[in-house]
């Protein structure tokens, strides 16, 4: 079987008569969802008609969402970065000190042939050469050594979040104290004269109050008087 269609929410139309700064009043008609999203509509328009008209659309969205919704704090605190973990202390033992190197001591000269005595020559310098290009040491790693660099690793690591959270923040609150200004221009400005919604049911517009009321929680349930 196929599924059915989900409904599609139903579009009121909304009556708003309003006046910016006590100038003569505006009318305008708006479908919305809801009073909320009809006094969001509204200023979109009136944000033109003041000295915010260069608001960046996501501050522009976050004024208008705090207009609407007067009661609740729609500006919400920014998530900050957590900092990594502390590495535990350790115990690492004292690193073994490093071999000396073999002297090897040069025998007393003797009188030999001289063939003998080129051979060792020739030995000699080979010997010299092969000394002069020495095999590197193995070099061990240091416990103590890599434990240090790991802690000044997350320092850093540590360094860096904290500047961006500083960031983060001074962006939330420049945000908060932008739109707190436009909000504070609104309400000396704007006079909503009618806020109106029309019922189709019964073909007549309906009063709105201005500001919305707070919304409250659900009651709960009363208990069915019929149970005994």
């Amino acid at each position: 079987m196929k599924r059915k269609k989900e409904r599609e929410p139903e579009l009121l139309q909304y009556r708003i008569e309003y006046s910016i700064d006590d100038d003569f009043p505006t009318e305008r008609f708006f479908m919305s969802l809801n009073p909320k999203d009809a006094l969001s509509q509204l200023c979109h328009i009136c944000i033109k008609s003041s000295p915010f008209d260069d608001l960046k659309q996501g501050e522009l969205d976050l004024f208008t969402q705090a207009f609407s919704n007067p009661d609740i704090d729609t500006l919400e605190r920014p998530d900050l970065l957590p900092v990594p973990d502390p590495i535990p202390d350790e115990d690492f033992p004292e690193p073994e000190p490093e071999p000396e190197p073999v002297k090897i001591e040069e025998g007393e000269n003797t009188k030999d042939d001289p063939d003998d005595e080129a051979a060792e020559d020739f030995f000699n310098s080979t010997f010299q050469q092969e000394e002069q290009t020495p095999t590197p040491p193995e070099v061990k790693p240091d416990p103590a050594a890599e434990h240090r660099k790991k802690q000044e690793e997350r320092l850093e690591e540590i360094a860096l979040i904290q500047s961006k959270n500083e960031a983060r923040l001074q962006e939330f609150e420049n945000l908060r104290g932008k739109v707190g200004q436009v909000l504070e221009w609104f309400e000396a400005k704007l006079s909503i004269l009618t806020f109106e919604e029309y019922n189709r049911w019964i073909d007549k517009w309906i009063s709105l109050e201005y500001p919305l009321p707070k919304e409250e929680d659900d009651p709960e349930a009363e208990p069915d008087s019929s149970d005994p």
